[in-house]
Parts: structure tokens; C-alpha cells; sequence
């Protein structure tokens, strides 16, 4: 029998897992690993309320195009959840995480498979 008190899934999350980078085109590593906090973390869960709750006070500016909302939500958990990364190659050296190159880079419309792997992992 599994002893139930382990599957707390507020601290399993809140531990950086280990998440491939895949090349989007053929999904094969890229060698690029992500540190990455689960959805179930306080830290994702913070930035969900703290996304809503701006969202709120500027939904009349966010229902003006459809879906935006979503996306921007999913985006800024993405942001939150990743911490860190190694083996990330950025014109021809590895690149050190830094959060400021992480959020720019996930938010440029060719990067949003970033985004969307770590969405999908989350």
C-alpha cells in the first residue's frame, strides 16, 4: 500500500524538476534542460491569483481580442514556473539562466514552444 501522507502535491511541485528542452520541429533534446516548479507550487499558484487579479482590473482591455487572456495567463505561469536551465546553447555558447532573457525570450512569438512545453509539463 502507498503511504498517502508522500503525495502532497503542493511540495512535490515546489521542487525544480528536470524538463528536456524539445526541438519543436522533430521534438528530439536539444540538450537544453529546464528547471521548472510544478502548477501545484505556491509559487505558480501565486502568480495565477496575482495574473487574475490584474486581469480584473483591466478586463475591459483584455476581452477586446479574443483568447488573449488565456494566453497571456498561460505565459505569465510559464515565467513563474521556470527557474532555471542548463546546457542552453544561445549563439554558439552556453547561456547561464538569467530570468530578464527567460521571460524576453518566451515572450517572442517564434520562441512560444518555450512556453508551451513548459505549459504542457506544468
Amino acid at each position: 500500500m502507498t503511504d498517502l501522507s508522500g503525495l502532497d502535491l503542493e511540495a512535490l511541485s515546489s521542487e525544480p524538476m528536470e524538463m528536456p528542452l524539445l526541438h519543436p520541429g522533430t521534438l528530439e533534446p536539444t540538450g537544453a534542460v529546464l528547471l521548472v516548479l510544478g502548477y501545484d507550487s505556491q509559487r505558480i499558484v501565486d502568480a495565477a491569483r496575482e495574473f487574475d487579479r490584474a486581469a480584473m482590473k483591466n478586463a475591459a482591455e483584455l476581452t477586446k481580442e479574443p483568447g488573449i487572456l488565456s494566453k497571456k495567463r498561460k505565459l505569465h505561469l510559464a515565467r513563474a514556473a521556470l527557474v532555471g536551465w542548463s546546457g542552453f546553447i544561445w549563439e554558439g555558447a552556453e547561456k547561464p539562466y538569467n530570468k530578464e532573457f527567460a521571460d524576453h525570450l518566451m515572450a517572442r512569438t517564434g520562441f512560444s514552444w518555450i512556453e508551451e512545453q513548459i505549459t504542457a509539463h506544468g
